[in-house]
């Protein structure tokens, strides 16, 4: 879950650029102003519905009209009692300050990301098991001339790749997969499918590539805050065993 730290923009378009690709924004605010209504009115609705308003000063008196449907809560945090709270460890004052509130709701923000990223990711696995299904029926071709070796080659790539969806989809039926879990899978696969190609030379030039730029496209996902990392991962894989299996046919 990518979210943004930074002083608010006067201008409209740098502030779309600030957040684009952010989940959720936390607007901190003494008043939330006409100015900040202006400049976060243009935010898209998605990032409306999982951004919070902090108010900062007791004093605020916030108009509902400016914030209606503009973010998924408002909460008001007493900057203060919280750092009070902080350096005396006080429970009490922790909870009267707001933050345990505001804490409590971004906790469950992120729960939820993630159960969304885990839950679209099984569905791709879904997808990609009735894919592997219907290719297991389709009839084999028997190969010509010298090309049985490319052939070859190519189905134990797909094999590779297929063997990686229904590792997941065995897990998946035992415990919920994490995404980190999903990730450290596809990377492992993407890797042992560029060993091995990458070794040989009769298999196609552009084959080779695609699985080499879509190997180090998995491992950049690796570390990425994005939400959509996981479907990103199983796509490129998908895209890889297609691009495989159009090669492993036009072998045969």
């Amino acid at each position: 879950m990518a979210c943004t730290t930074a002083p608010l923009p006067q201008d409209v378009a740098a502030f779309l650029h600030l957040v684009k690709g952010v989940d959720m924004v936390i607007w901190c605010s003494q008043e939330f102003s006409a100015n900040e209504h202006r400049i976060w009115a243009t935010a898209p609705q998605t990032l409306h519905d999982h951004s919070f308003l902090v108010l900062t000063s007791d004093r605020a008196e916030v108009r509902h009209t400016l914030v209606n449907g503009l973010f998924r809560a408002v909460h008001r945090v007493d900057l203060r009692g919280a750092s009070s709270a902080i350096s005396t460890k006080n429970e009490r004052l922790w909870q009267a300050s707001g933050l345990a509130d505001l804490q409590s709701a971004l906790l469950q923000q992120v729960e939820q990301g993630i159960e969304a990223d885990v839950d679209h990711a099984q569905a791709f696995l879904v997808q990609f098991e009735k894919t592997q299904a219907q290719e297991a029926r389709r009839p084999v071709i028997a190969p010509r001339d010298n090309t049985h070796r490319i052939r070859r080659a190519l189905q134990e790539a797909d094999h590779l790749l297929a063997a990686c969806g229904d590792d997941l989809n065995r897990r998946a039926t035992r415990q919920v997969l994490t995404p980190p879990e999903i990730l450290s899978c596809c990377a492992d696969t993407a890797r042992a499918l560029q060993d091995m190609l990458a070794k040989d030379k009769t298999i196609r030039p552009e084959i080779r590539k695609l699985v080499a730029e879509g190997e180090k496209a998995i491992r950049s996902l690796v570390d990425s805050t994005a939400t959509t990392a996981t479907l990103d991962a199983i796509t490129v894989l998908l895209q890889m065993r297609r691009e495989i299996g159009t090669g492993a046919d036009s072998a045969a």
